[in-house]
């Protein structure tokens, strides 16, 4: 079998963000209309902060060898891991939402991670490393009822075409 170098990438919901920041934003003007002073600038930073969040990009990299995990801000990338099979105990596929597959990846050593929001061939080439390398895979039973739908509906939609 051929080298495969395959990224899917994912970005944090827009919607939960643009909420999280319009809430925010609500006191800051009786906050400036009554000189808050000092706290007013610590409620800036903090805004600043939760804005930046937004432009959060996760991205994951599937290869022969080893899954490549990484954060970015602003195309820069602030936090790697890259996950050869011997550092992954088990991966746990599960429903995240009403219609988002997602996984777990349990590590030897170190906190778990999660892949949200990905595609479902970011999930699909993840499942197919875990398989390859022959990694602890459980699906929930959620998971695997949203896999039958997914499947139900494009076999639908594939049929429809035809037509």
């Amino acid at each position: 079998m051929g080298e495969r170098h395959i990224t899917y990438t994912a970005k944090p919901q827009k919607w939960a963000f643009a909420l999280i920041f319009f809430f925010a934003v609500l006191p800051l003007p009786y906050m400036m209309q009554n000189q808050a002073g000092p706290v007013l600038w610590i409620y800036i930073v903090v805004l600043s902060g939760i804005l930046l969040l937004g432009f959060l990009r996760f991205e994951i990299k599937v290869e022969t060898g080893a899954l490549h995990y990484s954060i970015q801000l602003f195309s820069k990338s602030i936090y790697q891991l890259s996950l050869p099979p011997e550092k992954i105990k088990r991966m746990l596929f599960c429903r995240f939402g009403w219609t988002s597959k997602g996984v777990v990846i349990g590590l030897q050593k170190g906190f778990s991670i999660r892949l949200v929001r990905f595609s479902d061939a970011g999930i699909q080439a993840v499942y197919i490393f875990a398989c390859e390398h022959e990694l602890s895979v459980h699906k929930t039973d959620e998971y695997l009822s949203l896999e039958k739908s997914t499947a139900a509906s494009k076999e639908r939609h594939e049929k429809g075409r035809k037509l």
